[in-house]
């Protein structure tokens, strides 16, 4: 995984977890991780993945007895 800070669709998938299919349909119905138009390319930074990572994460409910 590179260190630069600007990652593409398939850099950001592997990252992730998910296909570049998931992305681009994320990007298309406005949801998942910001991302950035540079011309025709679009860009992931690594600091937005990590704090939409933490946005998504959810603590288990502990059951009270």
């Amino acid at each position: 995984m590179t260190t630069h800070p600007n990652l593409t669709p398939k850099q950001t998938s592997d990252y992730l977890q998910v296909t570049t299919r998931t992305l681009a349909r994320w990007r298309n119905m406005r949801k998942g991780p910001p991302w950035v138009k540079a011309g025709r390319r679009v860009l992931y930074r690594r600091t937005d993945l990590d704090a939409w990572l933490e946005q998504q994460r959810v603590e288990p409910v502990r059951e009270v007895s």
